[in-house]
């Protein structure tokens, strides 16, 4: 497999920044990897604790509502004004993922170019 085609489905598929580290560009890889390590803990910490929340007052009763309405409640808490930085921290974080995939991308195929040349001179 060519460099290039692995650096995109290491960086797009199992861990942005993974392929930064392996072409050779350590701290640019560790930089990402550790930005999306971090929002996506912080976000799915905070969905999982936003869902408790919205839950609370259906398991207070112990009646248990149909799943739209348990639906509407998560997503009312997650679209409340306080928590708008959800949102950012998504889009950074896809932003992130394309980066690492597109930056992998480049750099194996910068790589495949040397390795090429090589072999021909």
């Amino acid at each position: 497999m060519k460099h290039a085609t692995q650096a995109l489905l290491v960086s797009g598929v199992v861990l942005p920044g993974l392929a930064q580290v392996q072409l050779g560009k350590p701290i640019r890889g560790y930089v990402v990897m550790t930005l999306v390590v971090v929002l996506v803990t912080a976000v799915c910490i905070n969905a999982v604790s936003l869902a408790l929340e919205a839950l609370e007052p259906f398991t207070r009763t112990g009646i248990m509502p149909d799943m739209q309405l348990i639906t509407e409640s998560v997503r009312q808490a997650i679209y409340a004004p306080e928590e708008a930085w959800m949102s950012w921290a998504l889009w950074l974080l896809l932003a992130c993922w394309i980066f690492a995939a597109v930056d992998g991308y480049l750099l194996g195929r910068a790589k495949d170019k040397q390795l090429a040349q090589g072999e021909k001179g």
